[in-house]
């Protein structure tokens, strides 16, 4: 919104699974998409002048660039012990049970999954858009390959499918 100020806005109609809120939070704020994003509105557009800063490109190296150091941003402000013990907090104050050993592995299990839907993903792009299979065969790819419930492989594919968002796996 500028000023060094974002809104956030987060797409509550599939649920959210809660080792995924610290990622979320991270990636999208800070120090994610956030500080990125106040910190070209200072130096590029306050600074320097160059309004032209104030735009958000989608599928450039500027996005490119945008999303890896978004990604990684919970390991920036937050070990994988940190997160462990905000986990079982944010567990406990939402009233659910988790089994220990569960919470601890949570970390390394975010990572892998991470790994494995932005690989299907890709995958399912280059399926879709380059070998021309139908959507059906995709989605029971998405399926078969992630273990991810139906409603949350057809959100991918509606970005799959879109013609700006088809590219966005490889960002």
């Amino acid at each position: 919104v500028g000023n060094g100020r974002t809104r956030i806005r987060v797409n509550l109609d599939l649920p959210r699974d809660i080792t995924v809120i610290a990622y979320l939070a991270a990636h999208e704020g800070y120090p994610g998409h956030h500080l990125d994003h106040i910190t070209k509105e200072r130096t590029l557009v306050q600074e320097a002048a160059l309004g032209e800063a104030t735009l958000r490109t989608m599928n450039t190296p500027e996005s490119m660039l945008a999303e890896g150091l978004a990604d990684v941003a919970r390991e920036v402000v937050m070990t994988d012990l940190e997160l462990t013990a905000e986990l079982r907090t944010i567990a406990g104050e939402a009233g659910i049970a988790a089994a220990r050993p569960e919470l601890a592995n949570a970390p390394a299990a975010m990572g892998a999954m991470r790994e494995l839907m932005d690989a299907a993903n890709g995958n399912a792009a280059i399926m879709l858009h380059h070998d021309a299979r139908p959507a059906g065969e995709v989605e029971e790819y998405l399926l078969d390959t992630t273990a991810r419930r139906p409603d949350l492989v057809a959100q991918s594919m509606l970005v799959l499918t879109d013609p700006i968002g088809r590219t966005y796996p490889f960002t």
